[in-house]
């Protein structure tokens, strides 16, 4: 059996992994909005200016309204508090990605933790992992964290 990774694309808000006869739809704004909210909450709470920029990053990338970015902001931390293996589904989409569309993902989550003007320990953390379950390289990830330094 072959051991590809699957094909990743963006159709509109829906995030398609797979070939044309064994095609899988996440919702990309879920998934996105789970991963801005797991690191704007790595150094313990999401402040004012986080928010703001995950609704920003959200109604930009998906051209949505505000209301619907804070409803998906909403339902991403009742997803992280009820647990689960969000980490697991995570790592399981991002075998998908193209370097590219992990770099985008990851500038969209530094973003965030630029937001209020500090760099949190919790947020750096929060970060690394975040880059290694999207797949880019110990380089890559640090060099993107400098830049946000």
């Amino acid at each position: 059996m072959e051991n590809r990774p699957k094909r990743l694309r963006f159709e509109g808000a829906q995030l398609v992994t797979g070939e044309k006869n064994d095609e899988t739809v996440h919702d990309a704004k879920y998934l996105i909005s789970v991963l801005l909210v797991c690191v704007a909450k790595g150094d313990g709470e999401i402040d004012r200016t986080e928010t703001d920029q995950m609704i920003d990053i959200i109604s930009t990338r998906f051209d949505s309204s505000g209301a619907e970015a804070m409803e998906l902001l909403s339902n991403a931390v009742r997803a992280l508090i009820d647990g689960g293996d969000l980490i697991g589904k995570l790592g399981e989409i991002s075998l998908g990605l193209t370097e590219q569309e992990s770099s985008e993902i990851f500038d969209m989550l530094l973003q965030v933790i630029r937001a209020d003007g500090s760099l949190a320990d919790g947020e750096v953390r929060t970060a690394r992992t975040a880059g290694m379950i999207l797949g880019l390289s110990d380089e890559a990830i640090e060099a993107g964290i400098q830049s946000a330094r």
